[in-house]
């Protein structure tokens, strides 16, 4: 790698960390014991400029001047580059890289080896992916054989180094107060994910189970959680009764129990408090985004939270039904309060779904009008909030469909940035990266999002399957396929992906059946299912993934026109 603004540093200069080495010959970092540290290249940049003046303070406008000349950028660009290299030298108390207040950082090189019982060493010294691998091996050991679908990755590792948390929403109570329950569930789940070292299971998979039915211990066992946090929500009037429990999944025992009854303006403080007790509870601290307390507002009204929060659990129940009626509260919601960003950043993914999984009839022209109106609410709640990770979760999914490729990939990467462990943010970035034409890196980060959601749904389930379809493991996408398709009869982007996969795969299928079963798509665009097939992808660079999907498209169309004949 080229080493940018060190180029004229001495070439075998190394300096020495408590746990890492960063050598400014060859611009790298490793660990102590010579294994390769993963860092974005501005991020490595800024560690090695400080490694090269270590000791002394460099000032914000050195860094910025230095890393990156002639280019107009704010100080959340270096915050962000901080923010990787803490999260990679596992510096948690921000004692190697210090922040000096009003003048800018410092890092320091003569401290002495951290203790060898750290809980944050063993997983901040490992590149990101030997972790994933290593928790992926350990499941075995800890759980058994389990009777998991063979398209699934191993469940994550239940260590004390990285120990999976879940929580879920409660299904007890009336329909509303489950949608309440679960929303709340999603929304601490995206909070707590942005400790890089929190190993927090998939929201979704917890409305799979459901706290309050059966003991906390069988939730926890189905989810193949180390602890579980479930929540009960209920509105009585102008206040919201919350009561949060935390269990030990392994014996069921009930770590402590926590009651709050608050109003709207008290829902964030509360909310983030909450989140700081359940991760310190777990021996983590906390490593929130440090731009998110500038940017955060609470809701104006406790009607509008509630209504965002059911809004947000009926989103990703992925159907039609559950897409439109979270519109249709969150349009209530922002005809009061157009700035409220959660509630921006969950209409325009309730939109772009709405657009683009056919769940009404509308032209191409209409669709595309539908997805510009989605970008723009995503965009105004991404300058309301740039910490928001559903903000930049919902720029990412709306520009892939209006072809922004590249700027769909950055706010991907952005959003898995802001909130390491969500996996929501890396099941989108796995999407937009096969339709930017980028398969290889997809199966990475579609394995990630498939560890950390063993209850997995539809949605998830589509976007595995596509994955899986584009690495040519034909065999495993169509399991996938076939197990949305039982979740989820009416689920027609699976009906269209299997069939496609079939098709290229040569597996013997009824292709009348799936043309049957893809029509509404077909007829809803007016379009043939060759050009169906090719759409939403970047003729750029995708175009081998474009003709494989036409080839597939023509298969069956060929298959059906047969069986037709000869009827």
């Amino acid at each position: 790698m080229d080493a940018g603004p060190l180029s004229s540093l001495t070439k075998q200069q190394r300096v020495t960390l408590p746990r890492h080495v960063i050598d400014l010959g060859s611009h790298s970092l490793t660990t102590s014991a010579g294994e390769p540290v993963e860092l974005r290249r501005q991020s490595l940049e800024l560690l090695c400029y400080l490694a090269s003046r270590a000791g002394s303070v460099v000032s914000k406008a050195e860094l910025m001047d230095v890393l990156w000349p002639g280019v107009v950028v704010t100080e959340d660009s270096i915050v962000q580059a901080v923010g990787d290299v803490r999260r990679a030298l596992g510096d948690e108390a921000h004692k190697v890289l210090q922040t000096v207040p009003r003048r800018g950082y410092r890092l320091i090189e003569s401290l002495p080896p951290a203790p060898s019982n750290q809980i944050a060493a063993k997983p901040a010294s490992l590149p990101r992916w030997r972790r994933v691998l290593a928790g992926a091996a350990g499941a075995a050991l800890l759980f058994g054989v389990i009777a998991w679908q063979p398209w699934l990755p191993r469940p994550p590792r239940q260590d004390a180094a990285r120990a999976a948390l879940a929580v879920v929403g409660s299904r007890a109570g009336t329909p509303e107060e489950q949608q309440l329950s679960q929303g709340y569930a999603y929304e601490l789940v995206s909070e707590l994910s942005r400790n890089a070292d929190l190993q927090v299971l998939a929201a979704q998979s917890g409305e799979a189970v459901g706290f309050g039915q059966e003991t906390p211990q069988a939730v926890a066992h189905k989810l193949g959680a180390h602890y579980l946090v479930g929540i009960s929500l209920q509105q009585e009037q102008d206040r919201l009764r919350l009561r949060a429990q935390l269990v030990d999944g392994r014996d069921g025992r009930v770590l402590w129990t926590r009651n709050e009854n608050m109003a709207a303006a008290d829902a964030l403080s509360v909310r983030n408090d909450l989140v700081r007790h359940i991760a310190s509870s777990v021996h983590y601290g906390m490593r929130r985004n440090e731009m998110a307390s500038a940017f955060e507002k609470p809701p104006g009204s406790l009607d509008s939270y509630v209504a965002t929060l059911r809004a947000y659990s009926l989103k990703q129940q992925m159907s039609p039904k559950g897409v439109q009626e979270g519109e249709a509260l969150l349009d209530q919601v922002l005809a009061k309060e157009p700035d409220y960003a959660p509630a921006l950043a969950y209409k325009s993914l309730a939109s772009t779904l709405d657009a683009t999984s056919f769940y009404s009839p509308r032209t191409l022209q209409q669709r595309a009008v539908a997805l510009q109106q989605a970008l723009n609410l995503a965009e105004r709640a991404q300058v309301l909030d740039p910490s928001l990770p559903s903000a930049q979760e919902a720029l990412a999914l709306s520009s892939v469909f209006l072809g922004r490729y590249s700027e769909s990939v950055t706010a991907a990467r952005r959003c898995v940035e802001l909130a390491p462990s969500n996996a929501e943010c890396k099941w989108i970035l796995s999407m937009v990266l096969i339709n930017s034409g980028y398969p290889e890196e997809s199966l990475k980060w579609g394995a990630e999002t498939m560890a950390a959601t063993p209850r997995p749904q539809p949605a998830t389930l589509y976007g595995w399957g596509r994955v899986l379809w584009a690495n040519r493991q034909f065999d495993k996408a169509l399991a996938v396929y076939d197990d949305c398709l039982r979740q989820s009869p009416e689920a027609v982007g699976c009906s269209l992906e299997r069939a496609l996969t079939r098709a290229e795969a040569g597996v013997p299928g009824d292709a009348r059946a799936e043309l049957d079963a893809v029509a509404p798509i077909v007829r809803n665009t007016g379009r043939t299912l060759e050009q169906v097939a090719a759409n939403f992808y970047d003729p750029k660079n995708a175009q081998f993934l474009i003709d494989r999907r036409v080839a597939a498209a023509r298969t069956i169309t060929r298959e059906a026109e047969s069986l037709s004949t000869n009827r």
